[in-house]
């Protein structure tokens, strides 16, 4: 079963502030899983975001 993260616990695992997850998600470097009315988001997706932003020196 894929680990599923709320905004906040995902934005933690990144090490950013909430404002620049939004940023990202924005941007279309992290992709959100909607149950219900509520955004996830799978580890798997953002650790891929981790390491394209290190490459383009993002974080």
């Amino acid at each position: 079963m894929e680990d599923l993260l709320s905004r906040t616990m995902a934005a933690e695992r990144l090490k950013v502030s909430l404002r620049t997850f939004d940023r990202m998600k924005k941007e279309g470097l992290i992709k959100a899983v909607r149950v219900g009315n509520t955004d996830f988001y799978r580890l798997q997706d953002l650790e891929e975001a981790y390491r394209m932003s290190i490459n383009k020196g993002r974080i």
